[in-house]
């Protein structure tokens, strides 16, 4: 090992990437490049904004580079002439050719937040939460041109906590994930460092997130409804109709207990308006408590605001 560690390009956009950022930034590797996604309208505003990792790295006085695609081949001779020994990649965005793998010595490392190989693809932290996973952790790999597809070179399992969200779990296992991208990356420029081949066929996939996978299902069970909070709920942000008025579900529970009808509840029917929330029905013999929500156009409010504000009532029904 050098005195001067590698020389290390690295692909990153979100705030889940800058922990790996840092780590290196304060190691005696040299970040030599950062290659981040082009600048995208934010906000209410729509105006360009930077991704956390580009801002990190004008910061830290980093040379950037913003590909709207990676594989074409003046990127790929501009991340070349930087003469990196590895890539270090995290949470980048887009898939990374052959033909840019092969410009670093050591090849190129990803750290991705799954114990693969489960969870390939753009949103493992979410569909882990989502399925009711009650364990998941990091994996940092060697690349290949499939997708999360390379060999192990060192993973760490993490248990998922009861009520953890998806955003507070990620910062957890980017944090673990920065410290073991820097043991790995002491094996890797020693030649230490041992390579396990991915099980293929024990792979399941968590594929990008759409709009529309926030939808609630009130015919789900409300430990389902729960989870589907706690995996998409900052983002794409979970939401159910109410007529044509779109809601979005900022927080609520299972109902400890059911609200007795005289018929049997259609799921999504509205059961109780209480003080503590609006009891909703879902799959039979269930229900989920509403305490907090965003109506379309408006801005966070409280369930009694809500009620009050729409008119809200038992027997109503949501979609």
């Amino acid at each position: 090992m050098t005195p001067t560690g590698m020389r290390v390009a690295f692909f990153g956009s979100p705030e889940a990437a800058l922990p790996a950022f840092r780590a290196l930034l304060e190691s005696r590797h040299q970040i030599v490049l950062v290659v981040t996604q082009p600048d995208k309208p934010a906000g209410r505003g729509r105006e360009r904004a930077a991704s956390p990792v580009k801002q990190a790295a004008l910061d830290a006085q980093l040379p950037v580079l913003q590909p709207p695609k990676v594989r074409e081949a003046a990127a790929i001779e501009s991340i070349a002439s930087c003469s990196p020994d590895v890539f270090v990649v995290v949470a980048f965005g887009q898939i990374l050719p052959q033909a840019l793998l092969d410009v670093p010595r050591k090849g190129a490392v990803n750290v991705h937040f799954s114990l693969l190989p489960k969870y390939r693809g753009a949103a493992p932290v979410q569909w882990a939460v989502l399925n009711g996973e009650t364990e998941t952790g990091v994996t940092v790999m060697r690349m290949d041109a499939g997708m999360d597809t390379g060999g192990i070179l060192a993973q760490e399992a993490v248990r998922i906590e009861e009520a953890e969200d998806a955003v507070e779990l990620e910062t957890r296992l980017a944090g673990i994930g920065a410290a073991l991208l820097l043991q790995t990356l002491e094996r890797l420029e020693s030649t230490t460092v041992v390579e396990i081949p991915q099980d293929h066929s024990a792979a399941t996939l968590a594929p990008k997130l759409r709009k529309d996978d926030g939808r609630l299902d009130w015919n789900s069970p409300a430990a389902q409804i729960a989870r589907r909070l706690r995996a998409l709920g900052r983002w794409p942000g979970v939401f159910f109709l109410m007529g044509n008025l779109t809601v979005k579900l900022l927080d609520g529970h299972a109902a400890p207990v059911v609200p007795q009808t005289f018929t049997v509840p259609l799921p999504g029917e509205v059961l109780a308006v209480e003080k503590a929330g609006v009891v909703v029905a879902c799959t039979p013999g269930e229900a989920f408590t509403l305490t907090r929500v965003q109506p379309a156009g408006r801005t966070p409010m409280d369930v009694r605001s809500f009620v009050n504000g729409y008119r809200l009532a038992a027997g109503q029904m949501l979609s």
